[in-house]
């Protein structure tokens, strides 16, 4: 007679969370989400060599080192627009003084922030921490949720694809709205 095998047991999984402490994990952390994706689309489309570059004049600028806040008037090198009053990003403490001309990029006319040409790091690391921090949203939904808690396999992947895949919805909505 033939041996059968023994049935194979899988690992037990844990019991489901609560549904309220998961829906509130879940509103908080697209929230989240939401904001990183919104401060990281017009870094990473000027990365990525879109935009307008232009000259910027320092109007104000308060604070230093983290807090500081400056504002200032754009003009794109063709003159095709201006925008007034924008907030400017990557003013170093020499050129903080009202009146100082610096090469700047913008999205678009409708964007309220330039970025100081010069300092691409700066620039580079605002998308890439900010996606970053969207992807571990994302990881935050799946284990809030507990969507690795589901019995059945197919409905795991599922809700944890799901819980992945949001965040990055919501990115790709931020990128097309500042295009």
């Amino acid at each position: 007679q033939p041996a059968t095998a023994a049935p194979r047991r899988g690992k037990v999984p844990r019991p489901p969370r609560r549904p309220i402490a998961g829906l509130a994990s879940l509103v908080l952390l697209a929230l989240v989400a939401t904001f990183f994706a919104w401060v990281s689309a017009e870094p990473l489309w000027l990365a990525l060599g879109r935009g307008s570059a232009g000259t910027a004049t320092v109007t104000n600028c308060a604070g230093d080192g983290v807090g500081q806040r400056c504002e200032g008037a754009f003009t794109s090198a063709g003159g095709t627009f201006t925008s007034g009053s924008v907030r400017l990003l990557g003013v170093t403490q020499e050129q903080r003084s009202a009146g100082t001309q610096v090469s700047a990029r913008m999205v678009d006319s409708d964007s309220g922030t330039a970025y100081v040409a010069g300092d691409t790091a700066t620039l580079h690391l605002r998308w890439a921490l900010g996606l970053t921090l969207v992807l571990l949203c994302g990881v935050g939904i799946v284990w809030a949720t507990g969507a690795l808690r589901l019995t059945d396999r197919r409905s795991r992947r599922l809700a944890t694809l799901t819980s992945l895949a949001a965040p990055l919805l919501l990115t790709i909505g931020f990128l097309a709205a500042t295009f």
